[in-house]
């Protein structure tokens, strides 16, 4: 849309009649979608020798569009892209890697938290403008490890709940819940012989793979 004074009638061409004898500057403040204005006016003399004045084509640059990789908590590199608004290129393949051995690489996000939208490597990245795609870490679950509580007597009963947990985390040692009659309970230990290492309730115990 040229304004009212346009004459043309039609997308992509610009029309003025009636104009006074003098000098213009025709400016350009907007573009097509998906390109940058002209950066500099386009200058006009209407005289004695000048009273019908084709200004051509005008070109408008496409408007650069690129895509940033982030580790999000990972390192390493994944090559970026650098294009154009409208471009559709692939996401990259992950080549970031994580310190943390329990953690693969879960695709990439808009978001760091993943809150965004998602992409898969290969999958088209539609550019309305820059873009950061951070990378998704999720636990591996090769990584999983138990915490089991053994009443390490045939004749003791009761349970003792375990616990859950990953490679690496912080497990609070349970309150003894087995009973066994003539014994009396003096705590955890890594081995039955009670030859490792001891633990009361509420010691932390970095689980293990």
């Amino acid at each position: 849309d040229n304004g009212d004074l346009d004459q043309a009638g039609e997308d992509g061409a610009f029309k003025l009649t009636g104009l006074d004898w003098g000098e213009y500057e025709l400016m350009e403040t907007k573009a097509p979608e998906g390109h940058d204005p002209i950066s500099a006016p386009i200058t006009v003399t209407i005289d004695a020798k000048h009273t019908t004045v084709n200004i051509g084509d005008v070109s408008n640059a496409k408007t650069p569009a690129k895509v940033t990789y982030d580790p999000n908590g990972g390192e390493g590199q994944t090559p970026g892209y650098d294009g154009h608004v409208g471009d559709t290129p692939e996401a990259s393949e992950n080549k970031f890697t994580n310190k943390d051995e329990c953690k693969e690489f879960a695709g990439w996000n808009t978001q760091k938290d993943g809150k965004g939208t998602k992409y898969t490597d290969k999958q088209a990245v539609t550019l309305k403008g820059d873009i950061t795609l951070y990378a998704q870490w999720k636990r591996d679950p090769a990584c999983k490890a138990d915490l089991v509580y053994d009443k390490n007597s045939p004749d003791a009963t009761g349970e003792t709940a375990g616990h859950t947990g990953w490679k690496g985390d912080q497990a609070t040692i349970a309150a003894n819940g087995f009973t066994n009659e003539g014994y009396t309970f003096q705590g955890w230990n890594t081995q039955a012989d009670g030859k490792g290492m001891t633990y009361q309730k509420g010691d932390k115990l970095t689980l293990p793979a």
